[in-house]
């Protein structure tokens, strides 16, 4: 990657990337949700199209299961949040979206759910958007379309 420490700040960009790419699995699925759509069937065709991802493969499931078994804790994407945002501020280099992600975290980790794994992030949106993602929603709850 370069000098020393090159490889550190690569897997800094990485965790941007992939803690981006968390947030927008949370944000599809609790609005499928909130519409009243089935959630495997929805994560089937957005798996299939060009919103497809390892997170979306990967945690999506776990997020629709409630499945926050860690292999990737929540502590550690928000240590290795911290640190990118430090970095991007030594360099001003501005991360909106990394900023949002991280405080989406401290969301969960307010829960007390620091020690889950990353579907947990689900929690934030869930708290957010008023909503348990537990598959379909009531149809008392579903969205009127006029």
């Amino acid at each position: 990657m370069g000098p020393i420490g090159s490889g550190q700040t690569a897997k800094l960009c990485n965790q941007v990337i992939g803690a981006l790419n968390i947030q927008a699995v949370c944000e599809g699925l609790i609005l499928g949700a909130k519409a009243g759509l089935d959630l495997n069937k929805l994560l089937d065709v957005l798996s299939a199209g060009a919103a497809s991802s390892w997170m979306l493969k990967n945690l999506g499931p776990k997020m629709i299961a409630r499945d926050f078994r860690p292999g990737f804790k929540i502590k550690h994407q928000q240590r290795d949040l911290r640190l990118a945002l430090c970095l991007a501020a030594d360099l001003g280099v501005p991360l909106p979206g990394t900023a949002l992600v991280q405080q989406m975290l401290r969301i969960v980790e307010a829960e007390g759910m620091s020690e889950e794994g990353a579907s947990a992030a689900i929690v934030a949106m869930e708290k957010l958007a008023g909503i348990k993602m537990t598959g379909q929603i009531q149809d008392s709850m579903r969205p009127q379309v006029k």
